[in-house]
């Protein structure tokens, strides 16, 4: 997940500090919340939120900038 959400970088926090684990908290609470989602739209929803809780709406931007990342990260998380 980590090397998935540095590669989208959503927030571009990688690309200024090339911190690879600066996106763990962010991993964790989508990863625990994610046994409850079963379709990409419902979880893309809950990524989008969970950068909107750590980061704001205004940082965050909109939902829409988030699908090719939860694509992956459902993809990744649907074979665990």
């Amino acid at each position: 997940m980590r090397g998935i959400l540095n590669k989208h970088d959503p927030i571009k926090i990688y690309y200024f500090t090339k911190a690879f684990d600066e996106y763990d908290p962010e991993i964790k609470t989508i990863y625990k919340r994610s046994k409850a989602v079963n379709n990409l739209d419902n979880f893309t929803t809950l990524v989008h939120k969970v950068f909107i809780r750590w980061f704001g709406k205004d940082i965050t931007g909109k939902k829409r900038n988030y699908v090719k990342l939860s694509n992956e990260l459902f993809e990744l998380l649907k074979t665990k």
